[in-house]
Order: structure tokens, then sequence, then C-alpha cells
């Protein structure tokens, strides 16, 4: 995890369930450290973790540190479930995505989604880059250079999440390669 810019997917449960990234025998409450341990950030829709209790410690407790879990309130029945930031192990707590208003939760920042998600379409700056998957390098440049001249004049670039749950881990790989290439 050496670029500054942390690099990862935005439905990690997806990019989990359809990939041959992890070992045969490696449990399912293991995935997401392991996933941790190769890339610096992902975004989970909250109804995917698991409730308060062990296998929720276990997912949790062990993420690296360094590593920024963002998390997506897809349900907001379920806002009582947030976990704190101490329970993150090693991990920063990034966002909590909410479309509705949420009452506060202690280390965590509340954002739309909208006010936080750049798309190559977009002309404002946000600090959260969600790019489609692509296998062009040059495109996947450009993208990064335009939402890169944006928060020069805006604010800090975070995060570079890819959107589509077919992405592999070597497309992840090169995308944070061409990152590091960049100097960011």
């Amino acid at each position: 995890m050496s670029t500054a810019l942390k690099v990862g997917v935005f439905d990690w449960p997806r990019f989990a369930r359809g990939q041959d990234f992890y070992p045969d025998d490696l449990p399912p409450e293991w995935r997401l450290n392991y996933y941790a341990n190769a890339f610096e950030t992902a975004c989970l829709p909250l109804s995917e973790l698991p409730g308060p209790g062990e296998e929720r410690e276990e997912w949790l407790d062990s993420l690296p540190t360094g590593f920024r879990l963002d998390l997506w309130v897809d349900d907001p029945a379920l806002a009582g479930a947030i976990p704190l930031p101490r329970e993150l192990g090693g991990a920063e707590a990034g966002c909590l995505l909410c479309e509705t208003t949420l009452p506060s939760v202690e280390g965590w920042q509340r954002v739309h989604p909208d006010a936080l998600l750049w798309r190559p379409d977009e002309e404002r700056f946000r600090p959260v880059a969600l790019l489609p998957r692509a296998d062009s390098v040059p495109q996947l440049r450009e993208w990064i250079e335009s939402w890169i001249s944006l928060s020069e004049q805006s604010g800090n670039a975070d995060c570079l999440w890819v959107e589509d749950s077919e992405v592999t881990p070597g497309q992840l790989e090169a995308l944070r390669q061409l990152v590091e290439l960049m100097g960011l």
C-alpha cells in the first residue's frame, strides 16, 4: 500500500463474490481482510456487513492500518448497526454515503453520494473518483488527470474506486500501478 491515492472497488461484496482472487480454503469472514492487504480502500453496503457480534468483529478487527473503509447506507433502518471507528482494527473510517438524513455517528462523516463521487462526465470536483472499468490505460490516465486537475483547484483527491462488478484484481492492480507511475 504505497500510494497516497487509495485504489479499490465501490461495491466490495459484488467484487468478492465474482472473483477467483481468494484462495479456495479462505473463510468468507476473512475475505475483506485478504482484500485489504492487497488494495487500499473499499466501499461496502451496510446491509452486507454482518450485524454486531463475533462474526462482525472477525471481519473488521484485523483490517490493516491505512486501509480506508467507506460504508454505503443502502438501508436507513440499519443506521443503528454502523460500527464505531474503533471497531475497524487499524482501518480508517471513510464516509457514510447516504441519500437520507441520518443521526450523527461518532467518527464518521455523513455525505450524500452526489457530494462525494466524481464521475468522468462531471465538471465539478468530488474527493472520490468513481470510474467505470476500462482496459485502456490512456483512457484511465485521461480520466485521472481530469479529476486531479479539478482537485488542484478545489480540494484533496482521496480515493479511486472502480464501480464495475466485473473488474478483475489484475485490472485493479494495473490501475494502482498507473496511479503510482503518475506520482499520485
